[in-house]
């Protein structure tokens, strides 16, 4: 087989496509005076009707994008690292013709005058400036400030505005660990730091315990060694209890996952019984390796 591919200044892109079709970053210039904390004070009303919409609709983890967002409000703004200030949490509550969800956007600012991480300017909503300098505000995940902010609060098991909590398996991690973004947007937000931890970021909210942190966290008591160990959990107080942000969890090396192995062997099969004389079969009998990890 073979692909023809064509380079084109108008086409559309397609409906399925999560990358920006433009630099979203170039539209709007937030000017800070004392720092992010002013995003939720005067620049609020063009965070939230200007310069958010157009950018989650092209985000993969939100859900809602087959339906017209009436409004985007943020209903919380908490410091994830506490007086430094440099990583700001919002909790986004988006209204769309199917009701109303909340996500979580941490935001921090890529200045220009510093190295910036590979997806910052990727991943950038805005511009800012504070006195003489000027940056891309982002989506923090991309930024390791958001990665050594969750570390920090869960190895002192911090308490206040964000809860943090040790899971069984923490262990300490080197300040200077690095950091690696996996490729691909999914409906969650993960990244590996020092091939020792992942932080995953949980982007849709839900009230109540959330059953990926209650389950890992018990089957890593159990000494369970079939699952990514839970290292340890942060959350945001709730009126019911704490609603979780996300998780940390032990990294296990891998070259990929059963579902897409099982998925490429199908394929295989299906190309082999294409490509003889008889055709497709009703039925194939599957080979060992595929039977034992079916």
């Amino acid at each position: 087989g073979f692909y023809w591919f064509c380079l084109s200044r108008d086409a559309d892109q397609p409906a399925w496509s999560t990358s920006s079709a433009e630099n979203a970053a170039e539209y709007h210039t937030f000017v800070l005076r004392d720092g992010l904390r002013d995003l939720i004070g005067k620049g609020r009303a063009a965070l939230e009707n200007e310069v958010l919409p157009p950018y989650l609709a092209q985000r993969r983890w939100f859900q809602q994008k087959n339906a017209r967002t009436r409004s985007i409000d943020v209903a919380r703004s908490e410091m994830m690292d506490g007086d430094a200030g440099n990583v700001l949490l919002t909790l986004l509550d988006v209204e769309t013709d199917k009701g109303t969800a909340r996500y979580a956007l941490p935001m921090v600012v890529a200045w220009e005058d510093v190295p910036q991480a590979p997806f910052e300017p990727a991943l950038a909503f805005a511009r800012v400036r504070r006195r003489s300098r000027i940056g891309l505000l982002t989506d923090g995940f991309a930024s390791p400030l958001f990665a050594r902010a969750v570390l920090d609060g869960i190895e002192q098991e911090k308490s206040d505005a964000l809860i943090y909590r040790r899971g069984p398996a923490w262990t300490g991690i080197a300040a200077d660990a690095p950091i690696a973004w996996l490729g691909g947007e999914q409906s969650n937000s993960s990244l590996i730091v020092g091939d020792t931890a992942v932080i995953k970021l949980f982007r849709r909210l839900v009230e109540g315990v959330h059953p990926e942190a209650e389950m890992t966290r018990r089957l890593t008591e159990l000494g369970f060694t079939g699952i990514a160990p839970l290292m340890g959990e942060f959350a945001v107080p709730g009126a019911d209890g704490p609603v979780t942000l996300g998780v940390v969890q032990g990294f296990v090396v891998n070259q990929g996952d059963a579902f897409r192995w099982l998925c490429e062997q199908l394929k295989r099969h299906i190309e082999e019984f294409a490509l003889a004389d008889d055709g497709l079969p009703e039925a194939f009998e599957a080979s060992e390796s595929f039977l034992r990890v079916a």
